[in-house]
């Protein structure tokens, strides 16, 4: 079946391309914030220190997962390394700030301005109130940019963890499909 042909943005492509535009910095935003959630949930794993870690954090959003790599730092005794504590927890606070901020982005109700942009209403929280926001290509495509660079610094971080640890989510995945492989074979 093709929807090409009730593609609902094809006009605002044509007749807006900044709206366009924001949009696919949207889809940036959202997707460099699934990079991130899945490195946190990685890093959450090895510090747990059991393949079946992953069971318990597989339904985690990224602010559980902050709190959980926050508290789990306190006590883990395997990265005894202040230096590597305080780079997480600083992670941690960059993390928490521009998970806010994609929220925002995402949950929030976007509205298109004809021939000037889009904005966004923002829901005040015990409020009936809502707030228009313009937002900019610029504003979108720095945070997914944030997101990038915050995903790759965390990657390098696991750098504190040790081998043993590192991708002990993945281990689960692996004997899963090991064991689904072998019973194929007999």
């Amino acid at each position: 079946m093709d929807l090409s042909a009730d593609d609902p943005w094809q006009h605002e492509r044509e007749e807006d391309p900044d709206t366009a535009h924001l949009m696919e910095a949207l889809g940036r935003v959202v997707a460099a914030s699934a990079m991130l959630e899945h490195l946190l949930r990685s890093v959450v794993c090895s510090l747990i220190g059991s393949p079946y870690s992953i069971i318990t954090v597989a339904s985690m959003q990224t602010g559980a997962l902050i709190e959980q790599c926050r508290a789990l730092i306190k006590v883990h005794r395997v990265i005894s390394d202040q230096t590597a504590r305080d780079e997480l927890a600083d992670l941690l606070g960059d993390a928490a700030r521009l998970s806010q901020l994609r929220n925002r982005f995402v949950h929030d109700v976007w509205a298109v301005k004809p021939g000037q942009g889009m904005a966004q209403l923002e829901q005040h929280r015990k409020s009936h109130r809502m707030t228009a926001r313009d937002r900019t290509y610029d504003e979108l495509a720095r945070c997914a940019c944030d997101i990038e660079m915050l995903s790759s610094r965390l990657g390098m971080w696991r750098r504190f963890i040790p081998p043993e640890l590192k991708g002990i989510d993945a281990d689960l995945r692996w004997l899963d499909g090991a064991g689904a492989m072998s019973a194929n074979d007999e």
